[in-house]
């Protein structure tokens, strides 16, 4: 997964700004031109949770504060395992997934993904009511178990199957959904890893071999892409696997 492009509104010096994500990416401009910042909006994006955002956070222009960031991510080069994973949010081979942040109410993050639903309410992804009286009166319980409580995994699986059998449902169109299941635990986890180096740091904080500092963050890039090459590692990982069993 890549980042391919980013919409920001509301950031620091940032009202609005959207930009595609080339594979080299320069930002030219002079001092305290707001280079720094379109970094730290992608920073705040790939982090989990609000905690970097604080009052000095929101775009303000002398007169009126933003009270909400809203930043806006489209991700490309999926690999197969997230094709499948997040088929239900890829529109044209990209994934776009937004995430809006205020503190009105105590630091807040709500997580949207751009969806393409059926029209017919209960073939959408986020169809809430799975009791099986209601399913009943739908197409899609031929595609469930007999018997049981219906559970999410159940009727997502049982959707799939029904669009693929039916090539004639009607989608309508790509629009947000707020908080869909799996957003915030499946698809972070799938997120780039991002690097910023700050203008102004201690080299001796960003040289350390632990914790978050920067050093620490490219030694594990760097480990973690030997393992997945080199014999030896995947032996020791099934080893160490087989003492932990």
């Amino acid at each position: 997964m890549k980042l391919c492009e980013i919409d920001i509104k509301g950031f620091k010096s940032i009202n609005n700004l959207k930009s595609k994500i080339e594979p080299l990416f320069c930002l030219i401009g002079e001092n305290n031109g707001g280079k720094s910042n379109i970094l730290e909006a992608i920073d705040l994006f790939l982090s989990k949770g609000a905690s970097k955002v604080n009052s000095d956070s929101f775009y303000r222009d002398g007169r009126s504060v933003s009270d909400e960031i809203v930043i806006k991510c489209v991700f490309t080069e999926l690999s197969e395992h997230e094709t499948h994973e997040f088929r239900d949010w890829i529109f044209e081979d990209k994934i776009t997934v937004e995430k809006r942040y205020s503190i009105s109410d105590g630091k807040k993050v709500v997580h949207l993904a751009y969806i393409k639903n059926p029209e017919q309410s209960w073939l959408r992804s986020d169809y809430e009511d799975l009791t099986r009286a209601n399913l009943e009166q739908h197409p899609i319980i031929d595609y469930l178990p007999e018997s049981g409580r219906i559970t999410i995994a159940q009727f997502g699986d049982a959707r799939l199957k029904y669009i693929e059998e039916h090539p004639e449902v009607q989608w309508g169109p790509y629009e947000p959904i707020e908080d869909p299941r799996g957003l915030k635990v499946a698809l972070e986890d799938h997120l780039p890893d991002f690097h910023h180096v700050p203008a102004i740091c201690d080299i001796q904080d960003e040289t350390k071999t632990s914790g978050n500092a920067l050093l620490s963050k490219i030694l594990g890039v760097i480990i973690n892409q030997i393992s997945r090459q080199n014999l030896v590692f995947g032996q020791l990982e099934n080893k160490l696997l087989e003492v932990k069993d």
